[in-house]
Formats: structure tokens, sequence, C-alpha cells
């Protein structure tokens, strides 16, 4: 099984793709605070895909995705982030991040309340290790 570790904004530049997996408000936020710090979101994967951009960004189902081991893998999903993790485990994925730090980077006054309680809910699942499985 992989790991589970925090994103860490020295890894912006260093040559990875970065990938955020779920079309969520998390994942919003995750795309504002990297380009904060300089850097810029190649793809979103979810597996619903209702649009072929979301933020601007392309959006990809996974198995669309040539050479992914090339991206780091950001896991926006709160109330399924076990279950997308277990999955990309399952696909060959040894290290699979999470956006707490890059959550906190976005300053208060672009976070609406929807964005606040998704946050939360987010940082609840990774804290307590639960979310759609283990």
């Amino acid at each position: 099984m992989g790991r589970i570790e925090a994103f860490d904004r020295t890894m912006i530049g260093d040559g990875c793709k970065i990938a955020v997996y779920g079309m969520s408000p998390c994942g919003k936020l995750a795309k504002k605070a990297i380009e904060l710090l300089g850097g810029k979101i190649d793809v979103f994967i979810d597996r619903l895909r209702d649009a072929e951009f979301f933020e601007g960004v392309p959006v990809m189902h996974f198995e669309e995705i040539r050479n992914i081991h090339e991206y780091r893998i950001i896991n926006c999903a709160s109330a399924n982030f076990r279950s997308i993790a277990g999955f990309l485990f399952d696909q060959g994925i040894e290290t699979v991040y999470h956006a707490l730090s890059l959550l906190d980077l976005v300053p208060e006054d672009d976070k609406a309340l929807e964005m606040c309680d998704a946050r939360s809910l987010y940082r609840y699942y990774i804290e307590n290790g639960r979310g759609g499985g283990s």
C-alpha cells in the first residue's frame, strides 16, 4: 500500500507536473495556493468529468493521462479521500498528497463560506483517517 503525505511548497517547480484529483472547493483552493506560490496545476482528475475544463485547467479521467508517474497527485476529495487514495495506490501510485498546508495559504478574503466549510470537512477526513473506506 502507498503512503499519504502533505504536499510541500518545495515540490513546485522541481520538474514534476501537478494533478489535483477532485473538482471540488478544496481543489479550487489548492489551485489558488499553488498559483500564489508561483506554480500551476497541469490537470484536474475527476471520474465524473462533466466538463472539459475546471477553473481554466483541463479535466481528465485517470485512465486518460499518459505518463501518470510524472505527476504529483494531490487528492482534494473530502468524504471520498481514503477510497480515492486506495484507488490510486491500486494503480501503482506510491505517494498521494493532501493539500492541508496549501489551503491555509489562500487569503481569508478569497474564502467564501462554502470554501471554509469544505476546508473544515477536508481537514476532518485527513486528520481523522476517515473518508470512504481505508
